[in-house]
């Protein structure tokens, strides 16, 4: 990820809150009863008395099931959804338990997308999101759809008419967009079909993605130069949209972007929303990836919560891939624009600790916009689900979850439910 520019001296002071928010939430059973009790089961693991004046880090790994759940620990403090991006491999097994035990939501990291939905056109899989949607019901948990137009992961055929690239043409525009509605509505026809009275656990969907560039290029709003932008200009949005709000009118739509802690893309970011507000198009939500790293501005992103409300405080915000990258450049989920980079530390332990307060830092702010944040996503179940870890990326020294490779809490859990049980905050070497 590109360095993070100084902090700009403009910023908002206020934050609007969503209209009837409170009637949403639940009540507040009490941060302080969660953290005794993870304190509690930190004390039987490590053989810390209970109630001790002191509490201490973990000196062993204490398992993810037998902690309080995020999706309580969070839950009181406020945010609605707690949720985690899973693939159909992870419906059975122990990734499974620890997802059923400390989630609400979850998001297809996969399955939702084009290539996985359509690989040849007409000819459909929903196998993968089948599989997740059963786990979703087997669960009582929400789905936040991921996602309908992404270029990466979005076949050729899409673009081609017999072989021809499409261009700008009005012929290959009608030709794209007729695609775009075909895909939209075999999605739609679907989800029909498997809950024929309405009771789908879909809440929201992610319509477009990482369609701003990092930098200027010329484009409205800097858009990337994609082949969705290429045949149809900053209207493939719009269209998207409409799509959508046509095929899944009780969804909350989103626009989901990564690097949104940098004000040059916080700007862009916010041009393009408004400028689709003042076209009547039909944006509900905004998301923030925050794939974010240990030296990452905190305050960027409450600075970004904080713009939104401003330009509409009807819009909804999440927070839509979360993890901590322990990286010298981290990644940033931009799969066009992937670092690969050497890590910070050299000994694991230090990265684990640098991690948990990094969670620390964020999830004190989130607490404190939580009034502002409709959900939190996690972006893997485990450390032993990463991206981070995948061969396209290759940074098996990254720690990004709150649990371990063998789901077992780490720093980064201690970091959102009880700080007092972080390790010591292992000095930021420079660079």
């Amino acid at each position: 990820m590109t360095p993070i520019p100084p902090r700009p001296d403009a910023s908002v002071r206020t934050t609007p809150s969503l209209p009837n928010r409170d009637a949403r939430r639940r009540p507040r059973r009490g941060l302080a009863a969660l953290a005794s009790a993870a304190a509690l089961v930190t004390a039987v693991a490590v053989g810390v008395p209970a109630g001790s004046a002191s509490a201490a880090a973990p000196s062993t790994p204490v398992p993810g099931m037998q902690v309080p759940a995020l999706k309580d620990v969070l839950g009181d403090a406020g945010i609605e959804h707690v949720g985690v991006a899973m693939g159909s491999g992870e419906v059975q097994g122990t990734s499974a338990d620890l997802i059923a035990r400390h989630f609400n939501a979850m998001t297809p990291e996969n399955e939702g997308k084009a290539d996985a939905i359509q690989p040849v056109e007409g000819r459909f899989d929903f196998t993968g999101i089948d599989r997740l949607l059963d786990f979703a019901d087997a669960h009582g948990m929400k789905m936040y759809f991921h996602v309908d137009f992404w270029m990466p992961q979005t076949p050729a055929w899409f673009f081609l008419d017999n072989g021809r690239p499409l261009t700008n043409s009005p012929a290959d525009q009608a030709l794209l967009k007729a695609r775009m509605e075909a895909h939209v509505k075999a999605i739609s026809d679907h989800i029909a079909s498997r809950y024929p009275n309405g009771n789908s656990p879909i809440w929201a969907m992610d319509v477009v993605n990482e369609v701003i560039n990092d930098g200027p290029n010329g484009n409205p709003h800097d858009m990337k130069d994609t082949r969705w932008f290429q045949v149809l200009g900053e209207g493939f949005v719009d269209e998207g949209f409409q799509l959508a709000k046509k095929y899944f009118p009780g969804v909350k739509l989103f626009i989901n972007e990564y690097n949104t802690d940098s004000p040059s893309k916080r700007t862009d970011y916010l041009g393009l929303i408004s400028a689709l507000l003042q076209r009547g198009i039909p944006v509900e939500g905004v998301s923030q990836q925050s794939h974010i790293g240990l030296r990452s501005d905190i305050e960027q992103l409450r600075t970004t919560i904080h713009a939104v409300k401003a330009l509409d405080p009807n819009l909804i915000e999440a927070i839509s891939e979360l993890d901590v990258g322990a990286s010298k450049a981290a990644a940033t989920g931009d799969s066009q624009n992937r670092s690969h980079t050497a890590p910070i530390y050299s000994n694991p332990d230090d990265t684990a600790a640098a991690v948990g307060w990094v969670y620390k830092d964020l999830f004190t702010m989130i607490r404190q916009e939580a009034a502002n944040l409709d959900s939190v996503t996690f972006w893997g179940s485990d450390n032993a689900h990463t991206w981070l870890h995948s061969p396209a990326i290759d940074q098996p020294w990254d720690q990004p979850l709150p649990f371990g490779v063998n789901r077992e809490a780490m720093p980064a859990y201690w970091g959102i439910v009880n700080p007092g049980l972080l390790p010591p905050r292992p000095p930021l070497p420079k660079g």
